[in-house]
């Protein structure tokens, strides 16, 4: 088993939170009634009779440095380093490792040769091989590449983001070190820290939010892990063998529509799923900050967040598209996406607004977050030829074409 119990025992301060951080509410649907029944965190394994030994340990936040021990990350340059070690005589080319995807075979420093697939290029463009990710389903590195931007801006749950908790998600390694569940999770945290250390040389954004003299090895994850998995093949199919969460699934957590009835609520988040989409798209918001790059859960919540007015565009959409006695929404019969009618009311309302004052936010953290927000819905809509009132704010440009 990796030892993971090297860091300080007792934890840093955490750092306060930013001003201008994206205005998330505390309760969710249901919930500020609910009595706390489990007030301090707790770990109970319900495993076969109950009589079976189980280690726990606690230990610090995960560093990049124990994840890479975990992983048994080996980039190029380590990989070559090693090798040549165990043989002089090797030339250059053979102290290179295979293409991205490719799978690669070696021995180790204590004899044992071992296969795995070299998973991708690191953020310093250095070509990497986890020995311990092995027979997994397919690595995405895009997957990875979301999950480290979420790392980096704070959107990842647990103690070190300044939540109470994490949300219990377990990462899972097998008998022999091999990674059955948590293999994205690991390399993002690794990437991570990469780009942690680079802005730590030049002051940028991600040291700013993961100060050194707090976090002097970088972003940390706080996690739950398995160690000892079995590794047969009738125990890994059984992992992430769950209905997996999409974006309408969360903002129907979320407190976004916590006043509308369960059906109301379940459709009106779907329409708030492809209106963020759409927005997301039409706005570039993806393009104009490579802090923010990824659509991840996190990313699409803190960006309908931000664009407060959305939400009602959603609601009077879902108004307009259950007239009394029809039994069919408007928008079936028209063959339209409600949550895509519902963006494009929103940027027909924000036409008048200053693109350039939008697009410099980046939706950035250390820039106001309601830019966009004054600009629509500033009374209900009446006919067609005032729709919308267009209030005071930047938001799109003088007129929505630029977008498409």
């Amino acid at each position: 088993m990796p030892k993971i119990d090297t860091q300080p025992t007792t934890p840093k301060p955490q750092a306060k939170p930013r001003k201008g951080k994206a205005r998330v509410a505390d309760e969710r649907p249901a919930g500020k009634d609910r009595p706390v029944l489990y007030p301090d965190v707790a770990l109970t394994i319900c495993f076969g009779d109950g009589k079976t030994a189980v280690e726990a340990k606690i230990r610090p936040a995960l560093t990049a440095a124990k994840m890479k021990e975990i992983l048994d990350w080996e980039d190029e340059n380590e990989y070559a380093a090693r090798l040549k070690r165990a043989d002089p005589s090797l030339k250059e080319g053979q102290l290179k490792l295979p293409e991205v995807g490719e799978q690669v075979t070696a021995t180790d420093e204590d004899g044992v040769v071992r296969t795995s697939t070299v998973l991708l290029k690191d953020a310093n463009g250095v070509k990497v091989v986890c020995w311990h990710i092995v027979g997994n389903r397919e690595f995405k590195g895009d997957v990875a590449r979301k999950y480290s931007q979420d790392i980096l801006n704070r959107m990842w749950t647990g103690p070190s983001a300044g939540d109470k908790t994490f949300n219990g998600e377990t990462f899972t390694v097998g008998e022999t070190g091999r990674v059955e569940n948590g293999q994205k999770r690991g390399v993002a945290l690794v990437l991570a820290w990469q780009q942690w250390v680079k802005h730590c040389e030049t002051r940028g954004r991600w040291s700013v939010l993961w100060p050194k003299d707090q976090y002097p090895n970088g972003p940390t994850l706080d996690i739950p892990i398995f160690f000892g998995i079995s590794e047969s093949a009738r125990v890994i199919r059984t992992i992430d063998n769950v209905s997996t969460r999409s974006l309408a699934d969360t903002i129907g957590t979320s407190p976004l529509f916590v006043d509308l009835g369960p059906e109301a609520k379940r459709e009106c988040s779907r329409y708030m799923d492809k209106a963020v989409t759409y927005l997301w798209k039409r706005t570039g918001t993806g393009d104009m900050s490579s802090f923010h790059e990824y659509r991840s859960l996190s990313e699409s919540l803190d960006f309908a967040d931000r664009h407060p007015r959305l939400q009602k565009c959603v609601r009077y959409i879902y108004r307009l598209n259950h007239p009394k006695g029809e039994h069919l929404p408007i928008t079936h019969k028209l063959q339209l996406s409600p949550g895509e009618c519902a963006a494009i009311m929103y940027l027909m309302a924000c036409g008048n607004s200053n693109e350039v004052d939008y697009r410099n936010s980046g939706g950035d953290l250390i820039y106001p977050r309601n830019l966009v927000s004054s600009s629509i819905c500033g009374k209900t809509p009446r006919s067609s030829g005032n729709r919308l009132r267009v209030g005071r704010g930047p938001a799109i440009r003088s007129g929505p074409s630029s977008l498409y």
